[in-house]
């Protein structure tokens, strides 16, 4: 990938430059033996934890275990302690432990691409930008902001591996595409699902989901395109909804040398899980205001349209970057992410590093602070349910998970 931006400011006012270090704030984790034993001498300290949860969630004597299973439980616990560590690691320390992933093995495909730069990058940034201005709510002061540049835009190729032996590698000999190519061989259905991975928009990587993304490419039969967005601090809003925009566009409107064939609008889903979910909503979001003034986007050459997907489905996902809502509070024993308080305490511990805190200083890591209530962060139900709306798919964690995807439409009406 690209490991340089150069944003343009939109001058309604001086706007800062979202950090002090250039790159895009991704890069392909490490994967292989060294990183299963990595994350193995990780989790061993939390032996002490996990063993008093589990003795208070089999005695009933935690909140959560009237709720939960042990098994989520103790994940939940775990990750707790990660998020809100006694000692917190600095952001970029935490993004590289958070991106270790084990090498691909057994029922799983893997093929890594690279969307290229579209020649039109101002056609691209044109598009964010009339996004960001047109649904600016009139009741909140203008206020500046930067549009990075485009770059290229990586992803896995995932899809479920059917014959393939417990523990056995991906045939690394045959290259990108040739495991591309060995992918659809498998692939029953026309069906894609463009993925958004979760990790608050700073954390985590397509490698570090690819249990979900095999698991969603076996229930549908199809293949699941996992964005390689850029992360944040580095590269805050808009540079993920550009990242995934211009894949979409690539799905749509494959540009030369791409593995695959042009895919229809109809056989695509969004889905994402927390901040990946957030994203989903918000293209989502995005393309029905495109939509609705008419605007095209120029990529490789030629004016496009911008379709809807089939549907959208989104596991938890983080919808109030404010944290403001009294569930965060009231639901805190039952939740992996720490209070607003919580968050505090943990954030004045943090050592700073070369990409956090920002210079000059912002509050929120993802996104400007101007900027963390624009309808293309917090998504908005009127702006988004309608006639032309697709299906909306929503999946709770807690009690609810258990019971599947629920339809979400009149909910998030009511949300409204």
């Amino acid at each position: 990938m690209a490991t340089t931006e150069k944003p343009i400011t939109v001058t309604e006012t001086a706007s800062p430059v979202p950090g002090p270090s250039s790159g895009t704030g991704k890069s392909k984790p490490k994967s292989g033996s060294g990183s299963s034993n990595s994350v193995l001498l990780t989790l061993l300290p939390q032996a002490p934890l996990l063993l008093w949860v589990a003795i208070l969630h089999c005695l009933r004597l935690s909140p959560p275990s009237k709720y939960l299973d042990l098994r989520t439980e103790l994940a939940l616990a775990v990750i707790r302690s990660f998020i809100s560590p006694a000692k917190p690691q600095s952001v970029s320390t935490t993004q590289k432990l958070a991106s270790r992933a084990p090498a691909p093995r057994g029922h799983i495909w893997v093929a890594t691409y690279a969307c290229p730069v579209p020649p039109e990058a101002e056609e691209l940034k044109e598009a964010i930008k009339r996004g960001i201005d047109g649904l600016w709510d009139p009741k909140i002061p203008r206020a500046g902001y930067d549009i990075p540049e485009p770059v290229a835009v990586e992803a896995e190729w995932t899809g479920y591996r059917v014959n393939a032996a417990r523990g056995e590698k991906l045939p690394k000999e045959l290259g990108e595409k040739g495991l591309y190519e060995a992918m659809m061989k498998d692939v029953k259905s026309p069906v894609t699902v463009l993925y958004f991975h979760g990790g608050a928009y700073c954390m985590l990587d397509p490698a570090t989901h690819r249990p979900t993304t095999k698991t969603l490419a076996k229930l549908t039969g199809g293949r699941v395109y996992s964005v390689r967005y850029r992360l944040a601090p580095q590269s805050a809003f808009p540079a993920a909804l550009m990242d995934a925009l211009v894949s979409y566009l690539a799905l749509l409107y494959p540009p030369e040398g791409a593995f695959h064939e042009q895919v229809k609008a109809e056989n695509i889903v969004f889905a994402g899980d927390s901040a990946g979910g957030n994203l989903s909503m918000v293209l989502l979001q995005l393309i029905l205001y495109l939509n609705r003034i008419g605007h095209k986007i120029q990529w490789h050459g030629e004016a496009r349209d911008i379709p809807l997907p089939a549907g959208v489905a989104v596991s938890s996902p983080w919808m109030d970057l404010t944290h403001s809502l009294p569930s965060c509070t009231a639901n805190a024993a039952y939740d992996y992410l720490p209070t607003p308080a919580q968050q505090a305490v943990t954030n004045a511990r943090r050592p700073p590093c070369a990409i956090w805190p920002t210079n000059p200083p912002r509050k929120h890591v993802y996104t400007p602070d101007a900027l963390i209530t624009h309808p293309l962060r917090l998504p908005r139900p009127r702006h988004i349910l309608g006639r032309r709306t697709p299906r909306l798919y929503l999946r709770r964690l807690g009690t609810a998970h258990r019971r599947g995807p629920v339809h979400c439409p009149k909910a998030l009406a009511r949300w409204g």
